[in-house]
């Protein structure tokens, strides 16, 4: 598993274009001009490494606190949820998927969702 700094140091060098975080007490080599869109860029790439570091653990306790048909029941009704906000649709769809793997892919799941009546 990757350090924090390391992922941190990563998403610097590929959105913001600063090869190090390091202070190098020079104002030239430690102030940055950077776009704002590329800080947006830095901030959800940032915010997607947290989640992925955070998957196996969600998925962990999903699994140890609901049936296998439980989970493919919530994953059955979330699978097509539509709102006004793609950020939240993106989101939503993200977590269904998660579920869908944790029961052992899409087929798993449709049979779970057969044999519930769903």
């Amino acid at each position: 598993m990757k350090t924090i700094n390391a992922i941190i140091s990563k998403i610097a060098k590929q959105h913001l274009h600063i090869q190090t975080l390091k202070t190098r007490k020079r104002d030239c080599l430690d102030f940055h001009n950077v776009a704002v869109w590329e800080v947006g860029d830095a901030l959800e790439a940032a915010y997607r490494a947290g989640q992925a570091s955070n998957t196996p653990q969600m998925i962990e306790t999903i699994c140890d606190n609901l049936s296998p048909d439980a989970v493919g029941a919530i994953a059955a009704r979330l699978h097509n949820t539509q709102t006004n906000d793609g950020n939240v649709n993106r989101e939503v769809l993200w977590f269904t998927q998660q579920l869908i793997q944790a029961l052992g892919g899409k087929e798993q799941q449709e049979r779970i969702v057969k044999e519930l009546g769903l």
